[in-house]
């Protein structure tokens, strides 16, 4: 009946990403290959792949092609923002669903004229096609997360001075510029008005190791993959390069920890911005940071008397 109504192209006894390089879509399976992605789609499945035609991809503005070229992290992000785990089908499209990604982001299908629509802009120009390890759907662009930047976190930070000046000077104190510059992370950043409280307190220049200090502070601020705020949940925690986890609460309002999350979902092209309005501290590193501190006061102390 699907087969009648011209919903269905036919079953292949291929491979998803096999279909795909043998199909007129070459262009979006070399961008799959590229993101070492194509093993992914060569395997068990089942997955469901929104697959931008060759010329779809060809009408894409060359700038943003040569941007994704040079962004391994930004390419495959958006490649994974095209693929869905298991059958979902034309039908589920035109009855009007959700559909969660592997890049996490959401897809919103909708049926208007007709046509089937991802995300109000983008069209399924085709019947479903079949695959022994998922189906294919034909699209007429490339689809774009809702939360999706061109600059790395790093020019993030740089750019939104007017508010993470004390941040970006703790990045280039401890050289992790270039940690934010590759790979994907979630940042939680504090803005200049949360470090004031501390600056005086546990973190003077002064401390002893305050240079691992910091670096592990910093750390602590970034969790491994992007996750915008739609993706945090009641009682999560996330783990931080630092090793310990954060906690995230939603009941009054989105927290991390104790500080609250102001403004969330900045986007970059290698992971998201959530701006904090505290500082975090590991207990770990806040026990150490208390010893130093008490160290320091009483050889001050000490060296007063003498």
């Amino acid at each position: 009946f699907l087969v009648y109504l011209g919903l269905v192209h036919g079953y292949e006894d291929k491979t998803v990403f096999q279909y795909l390089v043998d199909n007129g879509f070459s262009s979006v399976a070399r961008l799959f290959k590229e993101s070492k992605l194509d093993t992914l789609l060569n395997g068990a499945g089942p997955f469901t792949v929104m697959a931008p035609t060759d010329a779809a991809v060809a009408a894409v503005d060359p700038k943003v092609m040569v941007s994704l070229a040079h962004n391994a992290v930004q390419l495959k992000s958006l490649l994974q923002y095209h693929v869905v785990s298991g059958f979902q089908l034309t039908p589920q499209f035109i009855a009007g669903t959700t559909l969660s990604t592997l890049e996490g982001q959401n897809i919103v299908t909708s049926y208007v004229g007709g046509t089937v629509m991802l995300n109000n802009m983008t069209k399924v120009s085709g019947g479903d096609i079949i695959c022994k390890n998922g189906v294919i759907h034909p699209i007429d662009g490339l689809l774009q997360p809702p939360v999706f930047g061109t600059d790395n976190l790093a020019q993030v930070i740089i750019m939104q001075d007017n508010r993470f000046q004390e941040f970006f000077m703790f990045l280039t104190l401890t050289n992790l510029t270039p940690l934010l510059e590759n790979g994907e992370y979630t940042l939680f950043a504090p803005v200049d008005a949360a470090w004031t409280k501390h600056l005086d307190q546990i973190m003077h220049p002064s401390t002893k190791n305050i240079a691992h200090l910091y670096i592990e502070m910093l750390k602590y601020h970034l969790i491994p993959g992007s996750r915008t705020s739609k993706m945090l949940a009641e009682g999560q925690q996330l783990y931080t390069l630092h090793g310990e986890p954060v906690n995230i609460t939603l009941s009054n309002g989105p927290m991390v920890n104790q500080a609250n999350i102001i403004d969330a979902d900045i986007p970059a092209s290698n992971g998201v911005v959530h701006a904090i309005d505290d500082v975090l501290f590991p207990r770990d590193l806040l026990l150490e940071l208390i010893n130093e501190v008490k160290q320091a006061q009483a050889q001050a102390q000490a060296q007063a008397q003498g």
